[in-house]
């Protein structure tokens, strides 16, 4: 088997799928032998209809497989069903399949550059930051700022986000969760004893703040994209030097692991990174410190 990708858009992509003669022809084989008594009985019927959907189990089972590679090569995650398509489907000159697949959430951005604190937001950043220490005021009243901008560039970007994306980042909370219980002495079971609650509640409640958390990352990258936020070659360095130090690990071992999808991830959460602090600046602009 063969394959190629083809992109269609920014969000979409095409895997094609070419399994030659001989491999295709084995696959019927093989197939046709472990169920030879129900092909004998469709043959003997010379019920054509049926015959031909006799080996549609030998298509799913290459394409299966085939997308499984593709996918898991593929330098991004990719959280959506493929859409199988049939190109040519011939014994002698082979079986060609392709699988249309989005690749990206779609988000439309909205009007990000009119974003405003309301009179009653500002005068309650004022009053929280007048109660910090006057050496962290400016930054703790920044960020604040800031963090209603980003939840309201949230509000105006419209998008789904994947239900197996959120559903990924859920599990990984209720791990983490689980472990910061354990490093504090107590089970995930106590817990769930203690708050009356079970496995799946606390998965959904999890899910629920996963939903969140990536639509407004995705709100980001997207005006990420809209102000040219990417990642340079200096900055994923230095993000790669960050890692291998805090997991203590060789620098050409990190280029290694980092080669392909997980690279894609840290050059996704530097433009992440850059569109917040876009916002912080906006915020200065905006609301300058008196």
């Amino acid at each position: 088997m063969k394959y190629s990708v083809e992109h269609i858009d920014e969000h979409f992509i095409r895997f094609i799928f070419s399994f030659p003669a001989d491999e295709y022809h084995k696959a019927i084989e093989e197939y046709v032998e472990a169920h030879k008594k129900e092909y004998l009985r469709q043959v003997a019927n010379q019920n054509k209809a049926k015959a031909v959907g006799f080996f549609r189990p030998i298509i799913n089972d290459l394409v299966s497989k085939a997308y499984t590679k593709a996918a898991n090569e593929y330098p991004e995650e990719i959280y959506y069903t493929p859409e199988i398509s049939i190109m040519q489907d011939d014994a002698k000159r082979g079986l060609i399949c392709a699988a249309k697949v989005q690749v990206s959430p779609v988000f439309t951005l909205g009007d990000y550059k009119a974003l405003r604190l309301t009179d009653s937001e500002l005068a309650e950043v004022e009053k929280e930051a007048a109660g910090v220490p006057e050496p962290n005021r400016a930054d703790t009243r920044r960020y604040m700022i800031q963090t209603i901008l980003v939840g309201k560039l949230s509000a105006i970007t419209e998008g789904e986000v994947p239900d197996t994306m959120a559903g990924e980042r859920a599990s990984e909370m209720v791990a983490a969760f689980e472990q910061h219980l354990g490093n504090n002495g107590k089970k995930i079971e106590d817990y769930y004893k203690e708050c009356q609650t079970n496995e799946q509640e606390l998965y959904t409640d999890f899910a629920k703040e996963a939903v969140k958390q990536l639509h407004t990352r995705l709100a980001l990258l997207e005006l990420a994209k809209a102000e040219g936020l990417t990642a340079t070659d200096e900055e994923y360095e230095k993000e790669l030097k960050r890692l291998s130090e805090m997991y203590m690990m060789p620098m050409k071992r990190m280029r290694e692991i980092f080669a392909k999808r997980e690279g894609s991830n840290v050059r996704r959460d530097i433009s992440i990174s850059k569109a917040a602090d876009y916002l912080a600046k906006m915020a200065d602009e905006l609301y300058p410190m008196k």
